[in-house]
């Protein structure tokens, strides 16, 4: 169950995004907690079908402000809060073992991005990059705080063909909860730190970065 609400009001040099999130995951995908954990398909049996799984409920409410200023340069600020909770489903189960049986937590953030962006077109873009630079801090867990770096790049091959790229990369220091490390926040897009598979011909996704998450690929 999902179900999201958002809003963009530009002026000048000035942009006003908001979001409100709310969403329920009753058989949430988690692998595990860095590259020490692996994925055994056949260990998901009909004895043990939630050894993968867990209950995820989650509500967010985040307000942005971006300022242009010249040329490809603009900055933003981004201010929210996020209360999660995570459970264990019954059986054995990785979350259970990773985190105990539940984990409730409420995360406010704030989030300073430099970007810079060469864009032809915001919207159907077909030429040029997409650069943010941000570091965040956020009071969830224990106190966290977050660098990262997304990048995007467009090039046009042949009329009709754009070949599109991301590279990405996120270092976390401190205790974050469970739920900052499954996405890095972006000024255009919240980029997933891995994608769940849609169905069994792909491969399993890799488990939760404990702290440095680096990848690229195309889009």
């Amino acid at each position: 169950l999902w179900s999201k609400i958002s809003s963009a009001i530009s002026k000048k040099d000035w942009r006003l995004a908001t979001e409100l999130t709310g969403e329920r995951d009753a058989r949430f995908g988690f692998y595990g907690l860095g590259d020490t954990t692996s994925y055994d398909k056949s260990l998901a049996t009909p004895a043990q079908p939630f050894l993968y799984r867990a209950h995820r409920t989650r509500y967010l409410a985040r307000a942005e402000i971006t300022r242009h200023y010249k040329g490809p340069f603009s900055v933003a600020f981004a201010a929210g809060f996020e209360h999660s909770r995570f459970s264990d489903l019954p059986g054995p189960s990785i979350f259970r073992s990773t985190f105990g049986h539940e984990v409730n937590d409420d995360d406010a953030t704030g989030r300073l991005t430099l970007i810079a962006d060469t864009r032809d077109n915001e919207y159907n873009t077909h030429n040029g990059l997409l650069v943010e630079a941000s570091a965040l801090a956020g009071s969830g867990g224990n106190g966290y705080s977050r660098l990262s770096l997304v990048a995007r790049g467009y090039l046009p091959v042949r009329a009709g063909t754009v070949l599109a790229a991301r590279i990405a990369g996120s270092a976390l220091r401190g205790t974050p909860p469970p739920t900052p490390r499954f996405a890095i926040p972006a000024c255009a897009l919240v980029v997933p730190a891995y994608v769940p598979p849609p169905s069994t011909r792909r491969p399993p996704p890799p488990p939760l970065p404990v702290a440095v998450l680096l990848f690229a690929h195309s889009l």
